[in-house]
């Protein structure tokens, strides 16, 4: 499958350094197992804690503390703990930008055990793992530390999703 979406982060104050706002996060869930929408389900998904039985990947990307840049982050949690990651968060590689006060693309590609990130189509993690084929996906936005803002935005549009099989 391939999931695209476009994101902004045009709800930041622009007159605020970027370091104002270093470990907020936002990003991709996807191969969610269950229902997360259920509170029954052992899958349920709550603010980023998941209950017992839930398996789930995700993409992040990070406001570097510093206000320096961004970093990324390919991950997967199973059962309410995150056994595997694809190595620590690491930089976008260089000639990568985000435009801070435009749109942005980030896309997702699962095809088999292969899973790659993109930002702007441009290739920034990619990871061979097997674990969970199918399920739901979902958008998110999190904040860290002393975030000058009520609370960290991304706005997202043009969601959309598409089978990579043959």
């Amino acid at each position: 499958f391939r999931i695209t979406a476009d994101f902004n982060l045009l709800r930041m104050n622009n007159s605020l350094s970027l370091s104002s706002y270093g470990g907020a996060r936002f990003g991709l869930v996807f191969s969610v197992k269950g229902n997360p929408f259920e509170t029954s389900d052992p899958c349920y998904y709550n603010g980023g804690y998941a209950d017992s039985g839930i398996g789930y990947y995700r993409f992040i990307v990070k406001i570097k503390e510093d206000g320096s840049g961004y970093k990324t982050l390919l991950t997967r949690w199973e059962n309410g703990v995150e056994p595997e990651q694809n190595g620590s968060f690491v930089d976008l590689p260089a000639g990568v930008t985000i435009n801070r006060t435009g749109w942005n693309t980030m896309r997702i590609d699962r095809y088999g055990a292969n899973i790659k990130a993109y930002i702007n189509d441009t290739l920034v993690q990619e990871w061979n793992n097997s674990n969970t084929t199918g399920g739901w996906f979902g958008l998110f936005t999190e904040t860290e530390g002393n975030n000058p803002s009520p609370y960290f935005e991304s706005d997202w549009d043009n969601v959309k999703v598409y089978n990579l099989n043959p």
